[in-house]
Order: C-alpha cells, then structure tokens, then sequence
C-alpha cells in the first residue's frame, strides 16, 4: 500500500489518512510549478532592487526641489521685505 500523510479534516476533526498516490501522480507538475514560482521570485526581487533604487533617486531630488524652495522663499521674502522698508522710509 502506498504511503500516506496524517492531518486533521476541518469539519470533524478527526485525524484521517491522506494518501500519497494523487501527489505522486502529479510530481512534474509540482516540480514545473517549483520551478515557476522561484523564477517570479527572482524576477520580483529584481523589480524591487529596481523600484528601491529609483525612490532613492527621486528622494534626493525632492530633497534638492525642497531646498530650492526654500532658498527661493527666503529671497522673495526678502526682496518683500526691503520694499516694505523703502516705502516706509522713502
């Protein structure tokens, strides 16, 4: 007799013998699936390395847009405020 895999059925349970032989039978598909599966891992895992390296680039140049930002806020308030100062003293 074949060999077999204990496991608790969900409705009952009670422990019932699973048989092995459907397993057996479809070993090239589970293999094929295997083999599958590592292959969407190493090509998610490339993506990500990809998406991760393109965030960092766009992080530092939101870091350099904010910089700028503020550099051209301070001037214009600045530049605002020495109009003010000219009005009122001219």
């Amino acid at each position: 007799m074949g060999s077999s895999v204990r496991g608790i059925c969900p409705v009952d349970q009670d422990v019932k013998e699973y048989p092995m032989e459907p397993y057996e039978k479809h070993e090239q598909e589970i293999l094929e699936m295997r083999l599958d599966f590592v292959a969407h891992e190493t090509q998610c895992s490339e993506r990500w390395k990809t998406i991760f390296l393109r965030l960092d680039v766009m992080e530092k140049k939101m870091d350099r847009l904010q910089s700028m930002l503020l550099t051209a806020t301070g001037t214009v308030i600045i530049f605002l405020g020495g109009i003010i100062l000219t009005l009122l003293n001219g």
